[in-house]
């Protein structure tokens, strides 16, 4: 993809959004200037069975009563509950299990970790919480060093520019969005103030050498993933990923809460490579970090990935979220962390 490419392409997603809000179809994705996209609230999707309650997070239609605890789940599509219905996601059937505690699903399509996290930290100003679960997928090492969504995944939808963070010496820095004073969005990504703040911020922005080394890698691999991309930044990449995950501990430390990091199984596609996952998984643990992978719930005696598990674009089925809901819900009840 070229930047002119991606102008175009960008150009006729925002004229379907035009277009559907002139037609008055709900919108359940919008446009959020701090986080990129959200959920609207009491909205449903289009043309996927997706809804969201009055605080704009995926219905559970499980509430209990408001005095009771609440745990969160924390993430994107993966954590949303994407190509299943709000009855079929894995944390409405974990919410089920939960009979003295709510269950909150933070889930929003699309999301890096630095996103999933800037939500949570803004969903604490309104509500206590005991437990939250912060959950992690192969290829969100890559979304946490990306701004465009389209530069990434030039067949996707996602055309607002999200936030990033960037190493600062010893800790991590937050860079914005740039502020937006166009009515137009595409005349705002068209700016030259935008493409300056994506060439230098987007690890994925669009250039000869990045477009050559691509097709090289496509042609020399069957197995293309754009973990090969990375190539010498692959440690930059994970060590922001790190320092969000402890961002996010520190931030359930001071509110009292008690953090997990679940890293969820993703056995198919571009993103399957476990390499990165394992790499953080012990890096956590080396700090005495909650963390829990159930990953061989999804494989059969013989070794094979059980495919029912999973849905057309590898999210959980209905299937897959049981047996996942219940695995975390043993987990929970294992550690003791509170009457749920």
């Amino acid at each position: 993809m070229t930047y002119k490419n991606f102008l175009e392409k960008a150009k006729t997603i925002l004229d379907i959004i035009k277009d559907s809000k002139k037609e008055f179809y709900n919108q359940y994705y919008i446009y959020d200037n701090e986080l990129g996209w959200d959920i609207k609230k009491n909205s449903k999707h289009n043309s996927l069975p997706y809804n969201s309650d009055a605080y704009g997070n995926r219905k559970i239609n499980n509430f209990k009563s408001s005095k009771k605890n609440k745990i969160v789940i924390i993430g994107d599509s993966m954590v949303h509950g994407d190509e299943v219905g709000d009855n079929e996601t894995w944390g409405f059937f974990l919410s089920k299990k939960l009979k003295k505690t709510n269950l909150i699903n933070l889930g929003v399509s699309g999301y890096g970790n630095d996103q999933a996290y800037l939500r949570f930290k803004r969903f604490l100003k309104k509500t206590k919480v005991k437990i939250a679960i912060f959950c992690f997928n192969s290829g969100n090492e890559l979304r946490n060093i990306n701004i465009q969504r389209l530069f990434l995944n030039n067949k996707g939808q996602f055309v607002y520019l999200k936030p990033r963070f960037i190493n600062k010496g010893n800790k991590i820095k937050l860079i914005k969005i740039p502020k937006n004073k166009e009515k137009d969005y595409y005349l705002f990504l068209k700016s030259k103030k935008v493409k300056e703040h994506l060439k230098k911020y987007d690890f994925f922005y669009p250039n000869f050498f990045k477009n050559i080394l691509k097709k090289i890698l496509k042609t020399l691999s069957y197995s293309f993933s754009y973990n090969h991309y990375l190539l010498l930044s692959r440690n930059n990449a994970l060590n922001i990923t790190f320092r969000i995950f402890i961002l996010f501990i520190s931030l359930c430390k001071k509110n009292k809460i008690i953090p997990i990091i679940l890293f969820l199984p993703k056995l198919s596609g571009n993103f399957k490579s476990e390499k990165n996952l394992i790499y953080l998984k012990e890096k956590l643990e080396e700090k005495k970090i909650n963390t829990f992978y159930p990953r061989d719930i999804f494989f059969n005696n013989e070794g094979k990935v059980i495919k029912k598990y999973f849905c057309d674009k590898n999210h959980y089925s209905k299937n897959g979220g049981k047996v996942l809901a219940e695995t975390i819900y043993n987990y929970i009840r294992k550690k003791n962390f509170f009457n749920i």
